[in-house]
């Protein structure tokens, strides 16, 4: 697409790299500035993903390389947690909303009498909704014209237990989380 566009740039103003998972994974691994936007690519990779980080790395550097050397109003964005139709909601490799999701609903289903939720419940992740992130886009593709990375997100985080509570809450059932 992105060689699409330089070549035939009436037809595709704009393209990008849409990173597909939070931004920490290009952000120092075990460093104070960690989750700051300021600290994106400044030192080694977060070591559990660093392959992820690297693939995601190549997209962003093709869409600055695309707009230097052709022009090309190549940007790139970085969403949050996504989550929504279509999610991966197997236990073993789904993210936090679309496991919760399957938890509950099996649990409704089965009238299981509790849910267990893996981990403390205290770390905080911030979350947005596919059709939010597509709004987000292409507001983006209309208004926006850097090479500079968008982080797409909602600004308000909530800590893990808390979303499972909301989720048990919105399912009207009576069983512990």
């Amino acid at each position: 697409m992105t060689e699409a566009g330089k070549l035939y740039p009436p037809a595709i103003r704009s393209w990008g790299a849409l990173q597909t998972h939070h931004a920490l994974t290009l952000k120092p691994d075990q460093s104070a500035g960690a989750g700051q936007e300021d600290a994106l690519l400044t030192g080694p990779l977060e070591s559990t993903n660093h392959w992820y980080a690297v693939a995601k790395i190549v997209g962003i550097k093709v869409c600055q390389a695309y707009r230097r050397q052709y022009g090309f109003d190549a940007i790139c964005v970085q969403p949050t947690n996504v989550y929504g139709p279509k999610d991966n909601y197997d236990l073993e490799s789904s993210d936090v909303v679309a496991a919760l999701i399957r938890k509950f609903h099996e649990a409704k289903v089965s009238g299981a009498p509790t849910v267990t939720v893996w981990g403390t419940g205290t770390p905080r992740r911030e979350f947005i909704h596919v059709d939010e992130l597509a709004d987000a886009c292409v507001f983006l593709l209309e208004h926006y014209s850097s090479e500079e990375i968008v982080n797409i997100g909602t600004g308000q985080k909530v800590a893990i237990g808390e979303f499972a509570h909301i989720h048990h809450v919105m399912l009207a059932r009576a069983f512990p989380v």
